[in-house]
């Protein structure tokens, strides 16, 4: 199958944009905070060397996670429907690139909880900020992706031992 005739390509791109900009995001703010901001990755730390700038060195508003969550949520069923079995390993990209965005989204969610003051009545749920809300969509990418994984798994198989995977006309 030619690029032009490959459906999920462009929709393979989309989702790996909007679930790799949380994960650059997380590497920007804990690389940015270990050399600007005395190594200080959470506020319980204490700085190990003069801080440039204050904790945190800028703060990730929930909405800039949870937009590329929800577009990479209903970008995946299109992705997984339009992505053939040849292109299998294109769908296993994206459970790498959906796993790091859980990380991202898990790491913003207690690094900014637990910014701020303990509560009198002590954490609970009602303490945790918004980050946490892009978690479901991406959690439900997740599941999409290995559903599809499954599903497209045997006619992979049976095109990598049969020698058409990689004889498809260009």
């Amino acid at each position: 199958m030619s690029r032009k005739g490959d459906r999920g390509l462009v929709l393979s791109r989309i989702y790996a944009a909007c679930q790799l900009l949380p994960a650059g995001l997380m590497l920007v703010f804990i690389f940015g905070s270990l050399i600007l901001v005395g190594g200080r990755v959470a506020v319980t730390q204490s700085e190990m060397w003069p801080q440039v700038f204050d904790w945190p060195l800028f703060g990730v508003p929930e909405w800039l996670l949870m937009v590329p969550a929800v577009v990479g949520a209903a970008v995946v069923i299109p992705l997984c429907v339009l992505t053939d079995a040849a292109h299998w390993s294109r769908l296993l990209a994206a459970v790498r690139f959906t796993l790091v965005a859980v990380g991202a989204a898990v790491f913003f969610t207690f690094v900014f909880t637990f910014a701020n003051e303990r509560p009198a009545d002590g954490w609970s749920l009602a303490s945790i900020t918004a980050h946490w809300w892009a978690l479901p969509f991406v959690l439900f990418s997740l599941v999409v992706l290995i559903v599809a994984l499954i599903a497209k798994g045997p006619e992979y198989e049976r095109l990598r031992k049969s020698g058409e995977l990689y004889n498809t006309p260009s």
